[in-house]
C-alpha cells in the first residue's frame, strides 16, 4: 500500500489540481485540493479496490495515467454534486397547471427512443469493429465529452494519435450508417 501511494499520489494531487483549475477557472487553496484528494483516495480503494483493480495494461493507457481519468471523472462528479446542492438540488419541484404549456418542439416519444435505439446500436457497432486503442479514444471523445488534448494526455499518447483515431472513428460510423 506504501508503495501505491508513493506512486500515485503525485498524479493525484497534479491531476485533482488541474481538474479544479480548469473547471473553476480560478485559484484552489489547498485545504481544498487534499479534501479532493482524499475523495478520489475512497473512491479509488472503494470495494476493495476495484476501480484499481480493473486496469488492464494491455488497453494501451498507463497505470498512472488510468488513476489520471479516474481522478478528473471524480473530481467533476463531486462538482456537479456541490453545484446542483448550491441550486438547490437536482430536481425541481414542476407546477402541474403549466405541463401542458411545455412545448415538445415536435419530438414525439417515438422518435426519441428510435434514436436512442440507433445510437445504441452505432456504439455497440463501432465497439465491436474497434481495437482496444479505438475504444478508449472513442469513450474519452465522445463519452466523457474530453477535449482531443485532455483525452491524449489521459491516454499518454501525442494529441495526432487521438486525432487519427477521431478520423477512424468517425469513418467507421459513417459506414454504419
Amino acid at each position: 500500500m506504501t508503495h501505491l501511494v508513493r506512486r500515485l499520489l503525485p498524479v493525484v494531487r497534479a491531476q485533482v489540481g488541474y481538474t479544479l483549475r480548469r473547471h473553476w477557472r480560478r485559484s484552489v487553496a489547498s485545504d481544498t485540493r487534499d479534501e479532493y484528494a482524499q475523495e478520489v483516495w475512497l473512491a479509488l480503494l472503494e470495494d476493495g479496490g476495484r476501480r484499481l483493480l480493473a486496469f488492464e495494461p494491455g488497453r494501451g493507457a498507463s497505470f498512472e495515467g488510468y488513476v489520471g481519468v479516474i481522478t478528473e471523472r471524480t473530481v467533476v462528479s463531486l462538482l456537479r454534486k456541490q453545484l446542483a446542492q448550491k441550486r438547490g438540488g437536482d430536481q425541481k419541484a414542476v407546477n402541474p397547471e403549466i405541463m401542458g404549456q411545455i412545448p415538445d418542439h415536435g419530438v414525439s416519444p417515438e422518435a426519441a427512443v428510435a434514436a436512442r435505439h440507433e445510437a445504441v446500436a452505432l456504439f455497440a457497432h463501432l465497439d465491436a469493429h474497434l481495437p482496444e486503442r479505438g475504444r478508449l479514444v472513442l469513450r474519452a471523445l465522445y463519452v466523457d465529452g474530453q477535449a482531443p488534448a485532455d483525452a491524449a494526455k489521459a491516454l499518454g499518447v501525442n494529441t495526432q494519435v487521438v486525432y487519427n483515431w477521431q478520423h477512424k472513428i468517425r469513418q467507421l460510423a459513417r459506414e454504419a450508417a
